[in-house]
């Protein structure tokens, strides 16, 4: 397995590749591992092993590697948010198999993925991730429309967690009565900021207005959970573009800490702004290491592949964020990924993420 986390860094983290690895790389690898075998291995056992694994076990392992950098953070944000696999098809899963995701936004590391089965849904994975994250008082969790649901919320406000949660038409009274609060509420209730982003011929203007959610009906504060003394957010995106018709995105968020006129604002932003981290990792996942290509059915062998892609990128992005592999130089996470391209180099890049300092023991019947 150690030898597949360092060919994963590199970007090979298919069976076949790994083998490849093995063999290829034999004399460096037994310069880095005691009494490392002289004989090379088949894709098969690479293959036997990533099926035999059990994926909650392997993930538990791999993902604690970032544990002590989390527990460090103290404003910790989790983003949770589901991602298909489309070349994963069957029969039953026409558009790929999916997973559920949680990401930490402040370390930008992947903590936990749980696979979405025929039998489950991703509201019903959203409430599996407590067995994934030791969540602490005060920690906050975001998600998209899809898991703004109201057992989500009671389940995290009973954990004395905070949650943010974007609103659409799939929940159309808390979306009616937001629409009508943000249009009918005087300007004096407002909490408010802007900011504004240049660079590349793009100008990308965020308002954030935030409203006490006190200002809501009795059903909804009774139905949201932890919603009574928080926030009620409207974000509105314009953006700018040489070339290009301006573009204006306006987006509905709740929010269940405090609501405070002067800092409410600005929090909110931050927070909003913080999910979109799960989005580039998504973005990693499929454009730099190509997961979106995987085509394996087996349930196990693919939770475990798929794993080993994600604790690649970890990795990586660590190294990128550190600076120290090229004496500071700032590079991206895909020439990373291609500097990595023997055992001692990823060795480097292991080393550099910070994340390998303290490895915990695998166990495994």
């Amino acid at each position: 397995m150690f030898v597949a986390v360092l060919a994963a860094i590199s970007g090979q983290f298919q069976a076949v590749y790994i083998a490849n690895y093995w063999q290829v790389h034999r004399e460096e690898l037994a310069i880095i591992i005691p009494n490392f075998p002289r004989q090379s291995i088949t894709h098969d056992t690479v293959n036997r092993v990533l099926g035999m694994l059990p994926p909650q076990i392997l993930a538990k392992w791999l993902l604690s590697l970032g544990v002590p950098l989390i527990e460090e953070s103290s404003q910790r944000i989790f983003n949770v948010d589901g991602q298909a696999v489309r070349a994963s098809k069957t029969e039953k899963a026409q558009s790929g198999r999916y997973f559920f995701n949680v990401y930490e936004s402040s370390t930008h590391l992947l903590v936990g993925q749980i696979l979405i089965d025929e039998k489950t849904n991703e509201i019903t994975a959203s409430m599996q991730m407590f067995d994934l994250v030791d969540f602490r008082p005060g920690d906050i969790v975001t998600s998209d429309a899809m898991n703004t649901q109201k057992s989500l919320a009671r389940e995290l406000t009973e954990r004395k967690l905070l949650w943010c949660f974007a609103v659409k038409s799939n929940q159309p009274k808390l979306y009616a009565e937001m629409l009508f609060l943000f249009n009918h509420t005087h300007e004096s209730w407002f909490g408010f900021t802007e900011r504004v982003d240049k660079g590349h011929g793009r100008i990308e203007t965020r308002t954030t207005h935030v409203l006490p959610a006190r200002l809501s009906s009795k059903e909804i504060l009774r139905d949201w959970c932890g919603l009574e003394n928080g926030c009620i957010i409207c974000a509105i995106n314009v953006v700018e573009q040489i070339g290009k018709p301006t573009t204006t995105d306006t987006r509905y968020f709740i929010f269940s800490k405090k609501f405070d006129k002067p800092t409410s604002a600005d929090e909110c932003a931050d927070v909003i702004r913080s999910h979109w981290s799960i989005e580039t990792f998504h973005w990693l996942c499929d454009n730099v290491f190509y997961q979106d290509r995987i085509q394996i059915k087996n349930e196990v062998y693919l939770q475990n592949e798929i794993l080993l892609s994600k604790v690649g990128i970890n990795i990586l992005t660590k190294c990128q964020e550190s600076k120290r592999l090229l004496g500071g130089k700032s590079l991206s996470v895909t020439a990373i990924r291609n500097i990595a391209c023997t055992p001692l180099l990823a060795l480097q890049v292991l080393h550099h993420s910070g994340l390998f300092n303290a490895v915990p023991k695998f166990e495994f019947n």
